[in-house]
């Protein structure tokens, strides 16, 4: 279990800097999963034979990226690759904007073969890795039942809410329709003694 290819990329074609001790076409690979990388994303993708994994994190326009076999612990890999990134991170914004094709394989080659053959050879850096996912894992769920609750919390108020409005628009409704009751019973007495009163001047 190991990391084979790792890369540093601007765009979709720009590579600053890549590193393997080992022989292939991992650069051609790489190249062609980075034109697929979405923007600000974390993910982990097969290559079409099913040997190896490549791992990625996009943030703006900057790819960092690993290929490790398939049996090599994704939690591990993403921790590798953030390692490289903070390390990249250290350079001017002004310099990593304006950087050529492998101009940072001086400056962050021997960087990453040391964190490389670190993150793929130290068990206890696997099980420091291991135990922060899970860590982050139980924080994300107490966010989300957090959030649970307090949208729980919201519905409720909303139902109080509607129920309010409803027993408003009942009542509402009802003074209407005693009010119309009472309309129609007036302009029916009204026409009653209208009538009354033109039957009484006939009669006289």
């Amino acid at each position: 279990m190991s990391i084979i290819y790792t890369l540093i990329a601007r765009g979709k074609d720009t590579i600053l800097v890549d590193y393997t001790d080992a022989g292939g076409n991992f650069p051609q690979m790489a190249l062609n999963i980075l034109k697929k990388v979405q923007r600000n994303a974390k993910k982990a993708l097969v290559d079409n034979r099913g040997n190896y994994v490549f791992n990625y994190i996009t943030d703006d326009s900057f790819t960092y990226m690993c290929m490790t076999d398939m049996n090599f612990a994704k939690v591990t890999a993403f921790a590798y690759l953030e390692a490289i990134k903070e390390e990249f991170l250290r350079y001017p914004s002004e310099e990593r904007l304006r950087a050529l094709d492998h101009s940072f394989n001086g400056r962050m080659g021997s960087f990453i073969r040391e964190k490389a053959h670190a993150f793929t050879t130290d068990p206890k850096l696997n099980t420091d890795i291991t135990f922060g996912k899970l860590r982050e894992d139980i924080n994300d769920v107490k966010k989300i039942m957090t959030e649970n609750i307090d949208k729980l919390l919201e519905r409720e108020e909303m139902i109080d809410v509607l129920v309010e409005k409803t027993n408003r628009m009942e009542a509402v409704s009802s003074n209407i329709k005693k009010n119309a009751v009472r309309i129609r019973r007036e302009q029916y007495w009204s026409s009653v003694k209208t009538k009354v009163l033109i039957l009484s001047l006939i009669h006289i």
